[in-house]
């Protein structure tokens, strides 16, 4: 129960980084990521009462998530994420982010994390910056 709670709480401090990140765009760009992180907040504390409501009524052992330390390292990486998007920009920043992590998680090949990059950044590009002309952080690309 302790391991659910500390990973529900990192998972509120996380969302609280991003409702927080999001303060300083505009209206309109921050209601998605103030949304996610309202939604991921939510999940973390339903996270916690399943947790309680099995150990309490069904005396169930609550077992320790087995993968902590991936779990821990992508939510750093996503601190450090947030942290620099800002001076790096979207367009440096997200690419870094994507085949970092997914290489480090060893999730997709090389080849395959760069296109993923690639194509959430061209993805990103088209829809906020050209089709609804909001800003995005540019970093050294402005």
């Amino acid at each position: 129960m302790i391991a659910i709670a500390a990973l529900a709480g990192a998972g509120i401090a996380l969302a609280a980084t991003f409702f927080i990140s999001a303060m300083s765009l505009p209206d309109t760009a921050a209601q998605l990521p103030q949304g996610l992180a309202i939604v991921v907040s939510l999940l973390a504390v339903g996270m916690i009462v399943q947790a309680w409501w099995a150990r309490t009524h069904h005396h169930e052992k609550i077992e320790r998530p087995g993968r902590a330390g991936p779990a821990v390292a992508f939510s750093l990486a996503t601190i450090a994420y947030v942290a620099v998007l800002k001076f790096l920009g979207y367009f440096v920043a997200t690419p870094i982010f994507i085949v970092g992590t997914m290489l480090f998680l060893r999730t997709l090949s090389p080849l395959k994390a760069i296109l993923l990059a690639v194509g959430v950044s061209a993805f990103v590009w088209a829809l906020f910056v050209w089709f609804l002309s909001l800003p995005v952080p540019m970093g050294p690309l402005e």
